[in-house]
């Protein structure tokens, strides 16, 4: 009865080992069979006709002849439902199915401690993004989520302890701690692998006891102690992204409508970060192209996949409509203020007034097309799409009942110079157009006035006597119609007289000479 109360004392005294906190990773390897994890099947290529695309891509895509990235975009190709907009529905679902193994995908280092071997961590994609510039910079909008991929192995080592009578090992687990940051410029993947395990050492301990008929002895195996192993490791990663706006301004401006005909200018300034416009009038349009997409993949043999902007090889399409001009333009904020500071300012005030600030750092693309159309109405709407978002704007069209009329007058003329009187209004109120720039030309010159609070100005040239046209163009400033005029100077009897004596005094000196001439020779 003693022996037996003194073993169940040591059995409770074994219960006391320490007990495994919880993980949520269980799986491990002893370090006696532990090889580094192997590649599992390419997604694009190897498993192609679990994508779902047509068979006879699949067939195509194992042409040896063709380089990996050329087969496996021909499967990509094959999951692209429409180029003409990023298919972030499509990368999405494909992302989501993905199963990363402990395998690291190709190109990603991997980092091991004690225990945790072989551990890597990759951003594998943020959704929604879209690749632009041959997939040098990474696209994202407000509402753009990290999604990191990562994995390890925890590797085991079984010791021989010569003082143990018996060694447990209990492997506790691993966990991994994430945390992920997006900004304006810089996404970033920070994970931290805990690992931990116990090794219960058991010694031998004589254990000895007093009876009736003396002390008897004997040996027990006894937990001794327990030793916590713990390990820990770091790995991080991060990638360029890029925040930009999708910023547009554009407005139709209609100058004439009438016989079934509308005569017009469309503007348009937008940050090149945007898919394609749609100007409709009626049944015409017009179309400003900027990119077409394609999905592109990348860490294989996994193949996540991103949409990926191209530039369009169209960037300008119309239908039912007779483009009289078009003025198109590709350059930073700084230089695109520069050109419509010097050739077109009415187009500059418009973007002031709608609020649109030109930054110098972006890059913008400007179209200013003069177009005419067939219409019976004047339905006009534009629609914008960018890489992320779409907007659609009704009663896009400005037109007014306005009849300007642009009228020139002398009023001075001396031998040196002319001034002419330039009148600007509204021909039914007859009110003046005030702060108006209208452009004259007279004998080679050109001179700019701006009207005053009456719609009048004045502008003076250099007379020369044998030029008698001065004409003067008010552009639209997208306001105001455009309108010209023609003035001819009238003929100004005195220079007749003035030139008929000069050409009788030039006839009488040749005279002169001729007779003098005659004197010599006889």
């Amino acid at each position: 009865m003693k022996r037996l109360l003194l073993l169940l004392l040591l059995a409770g005294f074994a219960s006391a080992k320490p007990v495994c906190p919880s993980y949520p990773y269980g799986d491990f390897v002893w370090e006696s069979d532990y090889k580094p994890p192997g590649a599992p099947p390419d997604t694009l290529l190897d498993e192609c006709p679990k994508t779902g695309v047509d068979q006879a891509i699949c067939a195509a895509a194992s042409n040896q002849s063709l380089t990996i990235q050329e087969r496996k975009q021909l499967v990509l190709d094959g999951l692209t439902e429409n180029a003409s907009f990023p298919d972030f529905d499509a990368a999405r679902k494909w992302n989501e199915k993905l199963a990363f193994s402990k395998y690291a995908p190709d190109g990603v280092q991997t980092k091991s401690s004690v225990n945790i071997r072989d551990a890597w961590l990759k951003i594998s994609s943020i959704e929604p993004s879209v690749y632009a510039k041959n997939g040098s910079e990474l696209l994202i909008n407000s509402s753009s989520v990290i999604h990191s991929s990562y994995n390890s192995t925890l590797v085991i080592k079984k010791e021989v302890f010569s003082e143990d009578c018996k060694t447990e090992y209990e492997v506790c687990g691993y966990k991994y701690s994430l945390q992920e940051k997006l900004t304006e410029t810089k996404a970033s993947s920070n994970l931290k692998i805990d690992s931990e395990y116990f090794i219960h050492h058991w010694h031998e301990v004589v254990v000895c006891y007093g009876t009736d008929s003396g002390t008897v002895c004997f040996t027990v195996c006894e937990y001794y102690k327990s030793e916590d192993k713990k390990d820990s490791l770091t790995l991080s990663d991060e990638s360029n992204v890029s925040l930009k706006s999708e910023d547009v301004a554009a407005f139709s401006f209609i100058e004439s409508f009438e016989h079934g005909l509308a005569e017009g200018w469309l503007v348009f300034v937008s940050t090149e970060n945007f898919n394609h416009a749609i100007f409709t009038l009626d049944n015409s349009q017009v179309k400003l192209e900027q990119n077409s997409y394609q999905l592109s993949a990348n860490l294989s043999p996994y193949n996540p996949i991103t949409p990926e902007a191209l530039d369009s090889p169209v960037d300008f399409e119309s239908h039912e409509l007779s483009v009289y001009s078009r003025n198109t333009l590709k350059a930073n904020g700084s230089a695109l203020l520069a050109y419509l500071k010097e050739n077109d300012s009415a187009v500059l005030d418009r973007l002031n007034e709608q609020g649109f600030a030109i930054k110098d750092s972006e890059i913008y693309r400007y179209e200013k097309v003069h177009f005419l159309v067939p219409v019976k109405e004047l339905n006009c709407s534009l629609d914008f799409y960018g890489h992320f978002s779409y907007t659609h704007e009704d009663n896009f069209c400005i037109f007014t009942n306005e009849d300007p009329v642009l009228n020139l007058s002398l009023a001075n003329r001396t031998n040196e110079s002319i001034t002419v009187n330039v009148s600007f209004y509204e021909n039914n109120s007859g009110i003046g157009y005030p702060d108006k720039l209208i452009q004259l030309k007279y004998a080679n010159q050109t001179i700019n006035v701006t009207t005053d609070e009456n719609g009048e100005a004045l502008a003076v040239f250099s007379y020369f006597q044998y030029s008698s046209l001065v004409s003067a163009e008010f552009d639209t400033d997208f306001k105001t119609k455009s309108a010209s005029a023609k003035l001819v100077i009238p003929f100004d009897p005195s220079q007749l007289w003035g030139d008929f004596f000069s050409i009788l005094s030039l006839i009488l000196v040749f005279y002169l000479l001729y007779k003098l001439s005659r004197r010599l020779v006889q």
